[in-house]
């Protein structure tokens, strides 16, 4: 089947007994009735949910606002204050070959 003109004409040449249709037509009725019961959500995963979105939008209102402070401030004291501190390096030298231009 190498086009849709051989696809389509496979499924027209399919038929079905009148026995076959009436089984068909039983099982879909079955697994219907089967899938009837309500769906059962639990509470401790509500609960979960929107304690998870109470705290998404309080700190994205507290970002907006201003009221956090930012990552480099918060982490600065863990990775040694400001990123230019050469005062350990300027103890120990100067490298050979080193030089600036304005």
């Amino acid at each position: 089947m190498n086009s849709s003109f051989e696809y389509q004409e496979s499924l027209n040449s399919l038929h079905f007994t009148e026995e076959e249709k009436a089984a068909i037509a039983r099982r879909a009725a079955e697994a219907a009735r089967k899938q009837t019961r309500p769906a059962r959500r639990p509470v401790r995963r509500i609960a979960l949910i929107a304690a998870a979105a109470v705290l998404a939008l309080a700190v994205g209102t507290a970002g907006a606002t201003g009221i956090l402070r930012s990552a480099a401030e918060v982490f600065s004291p863990l990775f040694g204050g400001a990123p230019a501190q050469t005062e350990i390096i300027d103890k120990i030298g100067y490298p050979v070959g080193a030089s600036d231009t304005d």
